[in-house]
């Protein structure tokens, strides 16, 4: 489900595609290329799909989550590559990958150290970010390069409890 604010003045919503929860279509991450396809994120199945205007789905990729996280956050840079974020209970799984048009699925380069990557987001540069839940940090990726710690602070560590009962922060970006 999204929610939307809007002004009263705003052109009525239509409904694109619906999503079945009792199925574990749980849509996280949410990204739009600049041909208009979304693509979306399904958490609990490590599902990427891509979405065209007429409600027509396409999974790019699925992520063997076991019992973890699945797949999270997600952004398309401005040539229109897609990555995402995954946090599955594989640890060969955890990361951010990268996905081209022919659906060949990538882990971007230092990316596996990173506690449970989440919301990402790239620069104007190229640069991928990337939140991690979990040690309260923010990495980036340059473009070519391998992920660093571009920023930890106490602030961006979460405080635990339900539902997960881990320290769950940074989160989105």
């Amino acid at each position: 489900a999204m929610v939307f604010a809007l002004p009263a003045a705003a052109a009525p919503l239509d409904t694109i595609v619906r999503f079945n929860a009792a199925a574990g279509e749980l849509a996280e991450g949410v990204a739009v290329d600049k041909t208009g396809r979304i693509y979306v994120t399904l958490a609990p199945r490590g599902e990427l799909r891509a979405i065209e205007q007429d409600g027509s789905q396409t999974t790019i990729a699925t992520f063997a989550t076991g019992v973890g996280f699945g797949a999270l956050g997600l952004a398309v840079d401005a040539p229109g590559k897609c990555s995402s974020a995954s946090r599955p209970s594989i640890p060969q799984r955890t990361g951010s990958f990268a996905f081209s048009g022919s659906g060949a699925v990538t882990r971007l380069p230092g990316t596996q150290a990173i506690g449970i990557p989440n919301g990402l987001a790239f620069d104007k540069r190229g640069n991928l970010y990337v939140t991690d839940s979990l040690l309260g940090a923010v990495w980036r990726i340059s473009r070519g390069g391998a992920a660093e710690l571009w920023l930890q602070h106490p602030l961006l560590v979460g405080i635990g409890g339900p539902p997960v009962g881990l320290p769950l922060g940074a989160n989105g970006i």
